[in-house]
């Protein structure tokens, strides 16, 4: 799968756009890995990483969840807010999963270490050990970028969808200090450079196209609405993006 499917879609430049367009409110977990292994694949791609690394990234991308396999269905498709145990339960899955995959002894240890480490953050507020920074296994901090914005931006039965321009924004002040900074600019200048001619609704109701960035926050753009008003974001600060439209 990761050679005849993934590998293929992190060329296409257009792959990005295509996530988005694909809602995936059924079966979350299955489309949650597989696009988060495509996300992860052209962070790798565009960070010149050599293919071989690509593909093992793209696996472990792919495997990074196995451990909510074994979390009661109930529980994981929880509509409400999870009680304490419950959540715990959830927390624990990247140890079920790093000890899953141990039990196969062809993986190599950076795959089991995705499954372990894509809640690890660089300030040590992750989980499930709460390493930092040089601790945390590299492709384990691709995955932690490629799995917020997914997580973001994907259907969920408990909370609105986020714009890309939400999740940009989250991940701009994630870098800070819990996310690596060099991986996410480097998300988030590909990404912005697809946001001109997006076709938006504003928060006051209004509708119209992405024209052009604000070179300092490409989540505050220029947006040109359908009754002929330019609306410029990074001024009006009472106003944001918040929901994409197909055309």
């Amino acid at each position: 799968m990761v050679t005849e499917c993934v590998l293929p879609l992190i060329e296409d430049p257009t792959v990005m756009d295509n996530l988005q367009m694909a809602p995936h409110s059924e079966d979350y977990l299955y489309h949650h890995s597989v696009d988060v292994g495509i996300i992860a694949g052209c962070l790798g791609l565009w960070a010149g990483r050599p293919y071989r690394e690509i593909e093992e990234l793209i696996l472990g991308a792919m495997l990074h969840d196995i451990g909510k396999t074994l979390i009661p269905l109930k529980v994981l498709n929880k509509p409400d807010l999870l009680t304490e145990e419950e959540m715990n339960l959830v927390r624990f899955h990247s140890i079920r999963g790093y000890k899953f995959l141990k039990q196969n002894t062809e993986l190599p240890r950076s795959i089991l270490l995705c499954a372990l480490q894509h809640h690890e953050r660089d300030d040590g507020s992750g989980y499930p050990l709460s390493v930092r920074e040089d601790k945390i296994h590299p492709y384990a901090k691709i995955i932690a970028v490629a799995d917020v914005f997914d997580a973001m931006t994907s259907v969920r039965s408990y909370r609105r969808r986020a714009t890309p321009y939400e999740a940009v924004e989250t991940l701009r002040r994630e870098m800070v200090s819990k996310l690596d900074t060099q991986i996410c600019t480097i998300f988030i200048d590909k990404l912005s450079q697809r946001f001109v001619g997006d076709v938006v609704e504003l928060s006051n109701g209004q509708q119209g196209e992405v024209i052009f960035l604000n070179r300092f926050d490409s989540t505050r753009p220029m947006v040109r609405t359908r009754e002929g008003d330019f609306v410029d974001l990074d001024k009006n600060r009472n106003l944001s993006i918040c929901r994409m439209l197909h055309s």
